[in-house]
């Protein structure tokens, strides 16, 4: 049951924009434009990815884990695709830690808290590093604090491998896909049962959240691939679908039905995988495209922005103005609230904030995230060119 070499591409579109709106969830700027239902509970869109991952990955390499090496490949592939530009940022950070120390010893600069304390204590490096930062082993994200979903997506991709090799490589497919389903159920139960944040769990029960969202994906690919032979879904599904999709984002995100979110994403990505209608004609256009490619990106550099680029500058003016801007963080892990008085204002500073985002992820993804995938393949895979794909996050694979 070997996979074509389709790419969906309205897919990749979609998942650039997903990128964005959860870039804007993370930026605490006080505003008309960012105070509503949809914005706020942008965190959920961190699950389409996880649907979309599992959609995707499927397609490429169902059918196609049958051995050790096949098995090695797609390990080799998976953290080549997400480790290199991770690790970066991680090292972008500490170092501007590193300056913090540097400045705070120096009497030129103070901070609200102090460097190398929580939750960017030197304690939480190497959990980061090794992408174990979802395994609940702090009290907060830490670091480049959208990470977490990169770590839980990597170790699904292994329980992934695993079940597929159960499937062909040993012969065992029922047992697979049952297996598959359990896990699926566990995530969620777990996220009912134990998260204390609902659905918006990460460092804790992220992992958890992944599994439940990638197998939702994993099925719903099987399940495209078994009907896709009959009529596409009428053209005005996709209109409705994305109008059902925000509607759902911005009503079910801070109640329990936010549960839902994989089974809702779920059938978009149905819909929209049949790329047959006027909104999958828009979705691959050269602007969302040019998104989709660089969604990885986006999603890993924003934090690095919203706290470093966006909210250290803030503060300082703040230190040699005597102005306040900013108010204290909700949690330990959250950037400061930013209230420039203004809406326009708030307006304008949005809209750098997007412009520096794109712009920080263009040369990532020129510097950093393709040029470190193709060499770390080259070193220790097979040296084949790497797989151009959509799955996501969370965006990355």
């Amino acid at each position: 049951m070997a996979q074509g070499q389709q790419r969906f591409a309205v897919l990749d579109g979609w998942r650039g924009l997903c990128a964005l709106l959860v870039a804007l969830y993370h930026l605490n700027v006080v505003s008309p434009f960012l105070d509503n239902g949809l914005i706020r509970h942008a965190y959920l869109f961190v699950d389409f990815f996880f649907v979309l991952s599992g959609f995707v990955i499927t397609h490429t390499y169902w059918g196609k884990l049958t051995d050790a090496g096949a098995l090695g490949d797609f390990t080799v592939r998976r953290f080549a695709r997400i480790w290199p530009l991770h690790a970066a940022l991680l090292a972008a950070f500490v170092a501007v830690e590193c300056l913090k120390a540097i400045a705070a010893a120096k009497g030129v600069l103070s901070f609200p808290t102090a460097p190398f304390t929580a939750p960017n204590a030197t304690g939480t490096i190497f959990p980061n590093l090794v992408l174990a930062q979802t395994f609940g082993l702090t009290d907060a994200t830490s670091w480049n604090f959208p990470s977490w979903s990169i770590a839980a997506e990597f170790w699904t991709y292994l329980v992934f491998a695993l079940l597929a090799w159960i499937a062909f490589g040993g012969g065992r497919k029922r047992a697979a896909t049952l297996l598959g389903g359990l896990i699926a159920t566990a995530g969620l139960l777990v996220l009912v049962l134990r998260s204390p944040h609902g659905m918006d769990a990460t460092y804790d029960y992220g992992l958890a959240r992944c599994l439940y969202g990638f197998f939702v994906g994993h099925f719903t690919y099987r399940l495209w691939r078994r009907t896709r032979a009959l009529h596409a879904p009428a053209p005005s599904l996709e209109l409705i679908a994305p109008v059902l999709v925000v509607a759902f984002v911005a009503m079910a995100g801070g109640t329990p039905a936010a549960f839902c979110a994989p089974v809702v994403f779920a059938g978009a990505v149905y819909i929209f995988a049949f790329e047959s209608g006027a909104v999958s004609r828009a979705m691959g256009t050269r602007p969302f495209q040019w998104l989709g490619a660089r969604s990885y990106s986006i999603y890993m550099v924003h934090a690095f922005v919203v706290v470093n680029l966006i909210g250290r500058p803030i503060q300082i003016l703040e230190k040699l103005t005597g102005a306040t801007w900013t108010s204290a963080p909700s949690a330990p892990d959250a950037p400061r609230m930013i209230d420039v008085g203004d809406d326009w204002a708030a307006a304008g500073l949005i809209a750098a904030y997007i412009a520096i985002v794109l712009a920080t992820a263009a040369l990532t993804y020129r510097l950093i995230e393709m040029p470190a995938q193709r060499l770390l393949l080259k070193r220790w895979s097979t040296g084949a060119q790497p797989r151009r794909s959509v799955s996501g996050p969370a965006p990355a694979a």
